[in-house]
């Protein structure tokens, strides 16, 4: 991808990510009509800056720059309800800390950034707070401990990153 091309990129990455930070002022108003909207705003914004840093060092660099840690964390808790917007943020997430990348100066920043992820431990927990849910009231299970959600978008983007072998492994 030529030079110009990806610095136009990054800089579209950098309006998405002040679009999504609004949206999160707004998703939760009383006009359910409008916080559709902002919803459906914020997932196709926070898609396309998953489309965007998917091998591509450089805005997974630019995304990773503007995003982590707080306005990640912002926006799994002030959009914690909508599972798309979390499974799209975490997918963002993975996206940053895997790369394909096999330059030394990418696998560097790679390996800075999954160090930086597993250090924020507040996001970590955030993360895999919002794969867990509480059984359903008919399982013969414990009926307070929370279990993983098979069906949520956000656990399937951890599972399929096996993500999850760095996290666990951090000491918290």
């Amino acid at each position: 991808m030529p030079f110009k091309q990806q610095n136009e990129e990054a800089g579209l990455i950098k309006l998405a990510h002040d679009v999504v930070v609004q949206c999160c002022f707004w998703v939760d108003v009383e006009d359910e009509d409008l916080t559709g909207l902002i919803v459906l705003l914020a997932q196709v914004v926070l898609q396309f800056c998953v489309n965007c840093v998917t091998s591509n060092a450089k805005n997974q660099a630019a995304a990773w720059e503007l995003f982590f840690p707080d306005d990640f964390q912002k926006i799994l808790v002030e959009c914690q309800l909508q599972r798309k917007i979390v499974a799209f943020v975490v997918a963002l997430v993975l996206n940053c800390v895997n790369s394909s990348s096999t330059l030394a100066t990418d696998v560097e920043e790679v390996a800075t950034r999954r160090v930086d992820l597993v250090c924020a431990r507040n996001l970590v927990i955030t993360i895999l707070h919002r794969c867990m849910a509480k059984p359903a009231k008919s399982s013969e299970s414990d009926l307070t401990s929370p279990h993983i959600d098979d069906e949520n978008p956000a656990f399937e983007w951890i599972y399929v990153r096996d993500v999850g072998g760095f996290c666990f492994q951090a000491s918290f």
